[in-house]
């Protein structure tokens, strides 16, 4: 059984990217899938890294139609996926 992450967020509408801090027992074990409000938005893999240190990805975007609540899901797809937390923001790109 794979991992299954559910977080409750309030935004305003808008387009907003979503990072994940990962880590992976093995280069199989890299993939997940995000959805918000239960329709899926994208399939993240191949994040090349085993082990070690959690890494920021950008797992993908999303793009909400008006301000309100809504439910990210983060499903893993393989059971060594680990995920040290999540950042929604408005960035393209992660820096520390």
């Amino acid at each position: 059984q794979s991992a299954k992450l559910y977080y409750n967020f309030t935004l305003k509408a808008g387009t907003y990217s979503v990072f994940a801090f990962v880590k992976c027992e093995e280069d199989n074990d890299d993939s997940l899938i995000m959805a918000v409000n239960g329709a899926q938005v994208q399939v993240a893999n191949d994040f090349k890294l085993t082990g070690g240190e959690y890494k920021a990805f950008r797992i993908g975007s999303i793009t909400l139609a008006q301000d309100g609540t809504y439910t990210l899901q983060i499903l893993g797809r393989e059971d060594g996926l680990a995920i040290d937390r999540f950042v929604i923001t408005t960035k393209s790109i992660w820096t520390e």
